[in-house]
Parts: structure tokens; sequence; C-alpha cells
């Protein structure tokens, strides 16, 4: 029998968890050794995760598999799977080590009843590790780093890259776009392609 999930709020302990994301999320935009964040900002951004006032959330999946494109797997192996530092960090209290599941071009997930059709997305001017989630059956992409632009802007080199990428994979069939960073209102396909000038 698989290893149950347990899905749950952040919790204080686990900021020596969260720390080697944050600072590879950092380290990604430049921010790092000399430049990096003040203590006080790293703190500040974790305290927001508990503010009931903040409308910033983190969740925890325990004994989840990362599943994530094999140019990020070293970074996940090692900044999950080296030893905490804090005595009542969760997993020092629990050492697990962490599963990463590395993809390369596609892969797909299925229970016989739905299907997941993970894509890289390559070439992306942000990272060269990206993917997008396509489900067929409910015609969804989601994805992590493509943000729509504002009504009347113009869609920055991102978005106009991943249109092209999508094109060339065949993974137009979708109605619903999601964006892990969500939006007030559902955006559809129709308004990516229209950010990115099709």
């Amino acid at each position: 029998m698989p290893e149950q999930i347990r899905i749950r709020p952040a919790e204080q302990a686990d900021f020596d968890a969260w720390l080697p994301l944050w600072d590879g999320y950092n380290a990604f935009y430049g921010r790092s050794a000399t430049t990096a964040l003040p203590l006080a900002i790293t703190r500040t951004t974790w305290s927001r995760f508990h503010d009931v006032d903040e409308p910033m959330h983190a969740l925890v999946a325990e004994g989840a598999t990362i599943i994530t494109q094999k140019n990020n797997e070293e970074f996940f192996d090692r900044a999950l799977n080296t030893p905490r530092t804090l005595l009542n960090d969760t997993l020092a209290k629990s050492p697990k080590k962490a599963k990463v599941e590395a993809v390369g071009e596609k892969k797909v997930y299925s229970d016989g009843t739905r299907t997941v059709e993970m894509y890289h997305i390559y070439p992306a001017p942000h990272s060269n590790g990206l993917m997008v989630a396509y489900i067929p059956k409910e015609k969804i992409l989601f994805q992590g780093d493509f943000s729509l632009p504002a009504p009347g802007q113009p869609g920055n080199d991102h978005v106009k890259a991943l249109v092209p990428a999508l094109e060339k994979l065949k993974v137009t069939d979708f109605d619903r776009y999601i964006n892990v960073h969500t939006s007030a209102e559902p955006q559809t396909k129709a308004e990516l392609w229209k950010a990115a000038g099709k």
C-alpha cells in the first residue's frame, strides 16, 4: 500500500525545511551571497504564511513525491535532503528522505480514469526546468510561472515563449488555463493566445 499523503498548513516548525527552497528561489533571481535578502525579510515572508490577515498561504504535503523537470532534480535533492539544524523542526523529528521524481521531456500519469501529462517547456527565458501539467479529459493546462498580464497590458517574454512551445508539443486542446499564482477570475486558452500575440 502506498504511503499516505498528508496535506496541511505550514507550521512554524517547518521553517527549517522551507528555508532551502526560499534560498534557492532567491538565488535563481540573483539574490544570494552578497546580494542575499536580509534575514528580516526572510522572517517577515515566513511570518506572512501564518498571519490570518495576509492573503499568502503555504501548504505542506507530507509523504508526497515531488515531480520536477530533470534540470531541477539536483537542487531539490540537495535542498530537501540536507540534515536539518533546528531541534524542533518537523524533519529533524522524523527524518525521511524526500522523494523526487525527475521527468525528461514528457511523462504521463494515469489512474485508469484520468490522465495527467507533464511536459517540459523549453526554450523559456525564465528557466530551463519549467513544466506544465495538461489534463486532457477536463481540457485544463496548469502551470506555475507563465502569468497572464493585467487587462490591456502586453504579455511578457515568458508568456510569449509558452505558446510556441505548446504548439510544438501539440498541447493545444485545452479551454481552462490555471496559474499557480491564481487570478481573481478563471483564465482561458484564448486569453493566453491573445497575451502571446496570436
